[in-house]
């Protein structure tokens, strides 16, 4: 999910980052690692390892079929129904409008 402004909705404080339980280690680790850092420096650094796996993600499912096609592609076309001699006759009629 994100904000307007385009960036990922998240904790607002670092203290909130370390104590969500949802967070995982490797995150926790590298943001107390980073609050020192320059706040520029520290986004940019963690934006190009953040763009290399979602390339790798998008490669990945681009390689392999969807889960559900049935869902995701238009079905294919299937030939024309035989129309029934009534609704056949029922298009030739002109109803004045």
């Amino acid at each position: 999910m994100a904000d307007p402004s385009g960036f990922p909705v998240c904790a607002s404080s670092l203290d909130d980052l370390l104590a969500d339980p949802s967070a995982s280690f490797a995150v926790k680790t590298v943001a107390r690692t980073w609050s020192a850092r320059d706040r520029v420096d520290a986004a940019h650094d963690a934006g190009i390892p953040c763009a290399r796996f979602e390339n790798e993600v998008l490669a990945q499912r681009a390689e392999r079929p969807p889960p559900f096609p049935e869902h995701d592609e238009p079905s294919p076309a299937k030939p024309p129904r035989k129309r029934s001699t009534r609704a056949a006759k029922a298009d030739q009629i002109d109803f004045g409008f």
